[in-house]
């Protein structure tokens, strides 16, 4: 290949051009690939299947991007299928796969991609666990099958044992269309209970929506059990996120078990993915969403606001009081927010409530007065 004065490896030594131009056309795919090349390549490639695998958790923390959890999984999963298909089947791979396709409810396949893991790799103890896992999961959306609206499957089943009864499971199942952004529609959620060799179903919700909208379909629905510090009747909470241009509208509804039915207790919107944690070690768990605040500015400028839902033996409700520490840096920023928009009035009160927050957080009559006015979301 002639190198004239203006090609970018003009100036090179002879042997550097020579390489650069050899792994060019290696990457492209041009040059055949040693063996060793080809082992180096099979590692890379699965090691990014595997990155991707591990930056889905499976909790609903904050600071995770939740709202990019299940294209993270799919692209994963079409990354361990590119490597078996180019590069042959190894247990790792085929392990990977399965644990990509066990988070996705995925289960019939998670099932044989473990089965063909441990057909290469006996001893792989990763791929037992995961196959026994995904046979029992398996059982359950069978047993769940038959009773499920048109065109429905499940796309999530976790055990449910409560003090008053131990057989109890939760599934949410929806109509799923592949490649689509909002890629569940029609989704339910199902208590059942174990009943000899299958599985019957005890109740079984309207199709879930967020209140902002009807007829909208969702990125990714979550159910998960909320630990009890202070209630004593079994709480789940569902958690729903959608596609969005600049921000990933999300929902979750609080549900607790009463007299065989589900009711709801709480819902609360967002403008980002919710996040559902502990942040006082009590054993209980706290509920906090994001939405946007102030006026007078870009959307790109507006502080991003956290409340805090608790259950303080009570109702589900409003508990940022009980929170002073999330809330000590909000005075110092809305205080420089306000330098430079000094007549944004949203600003100012929101400042006014975290300074009630973080100074007098025993002050029922004063934060009630703040919180009574709480705007909210703006959507």
């Amino acid at each position: 290949m002639r190198i004239d004065a203006q090609h970018p490896l003009a100036g090179w030594p002879r042997r550097w051009r020579a390489l650069s131009l050899a792994s060019s056309l290696l990457l492209c795919g041009l040059a055949p690939a040693s063996g060793e090349q080809t082992k180096v390549s099979a590692d890379r490639a699965i090691r990014w299947a595997e990155r991707l695998l591990a930056k889905a958790p499976a909790t609903l923390r904050r600071g995770k991007d939740r709202c990019l959890i299940p294209h993270t999984l799919l692209n994963a999963e079409a990354g361990f299928n590119g490597v078996i298909a180019k590069y042959g089947a190894t247990a790792r791979a085929y392990r990977g796969l399965g644990q990509c396709q066990l988070r996705l409810g995925k289960y019939e396949g998670a099932v044989q991609s473990f089965e063909r893991a441990l057909t290469l790799s006996p001893s792989d103890g990763a791929a037992k666990a995961g196959r026994d896992r995904a046979r029992q999961l398996l059982k359950v959306a069978q047993s769940a099958k038959p009773g499920l609206p048109a065109g429905n499957t499940v796309i999530q089943a976790e055990a449910w044992p409560t003090h008053a009864d131990p057989e109890l499971w939760l599934v949410l199942s929806a109509e799923v269309t592949d490649g689509a952004m909002d890629r569940l529609s029609d989704v339910h959620l199902s208590v059942m209970r174990r009943s000899g060799p299958g599985h019957e179903v005890l109740w079984r919700s309207e199709a879930l929506r967020d209140p902002r909208w009807d007829g909208r379909g969702f990125m990714d629905v979550q159910v998960c059990r909320l630990s009890p510090a202070s209630y004593r009747t079994p709480h789940v909470a569902v958690w729903e996120v959608c596609s969005g241009g600049s921000w990933a509208p999300s929902h979750v509804e609080v549900l607790a078990w009463r007299n065989g039915r589900m009711t709801k207790i709480l819902g609360v919107r967002s403008s980002e993915p919710l996040w559902i944690e502990d942040l006082d070690g009590d054993g209980g768990s706290e509920i906090g969403n994001c939405y946007e605040i102030g006026r007078y500015m870009s959307h790109a400028e507006q502080p991003r606001w956290t409340d805090v839902y608790a259950y303080r033996n009570g109702p589900w409700a409003l508990a940022n009081r009980h929170f002073p520490n999330e809330f000590r840096g909000w005075t110092t920023k809305l205080q420089s927010v306000l330098k430079e928009y000094p007549d944004d009035g949203h600003i100012r009160w929101y400042l006014r409530y975290a300074q009630e927050i973080v100074r007098k957080p025993q002050n029922a009559r004063a934060l009630s007065k703040y919180e009574k006015g709480l705007p909210g979301p703006p959507h």
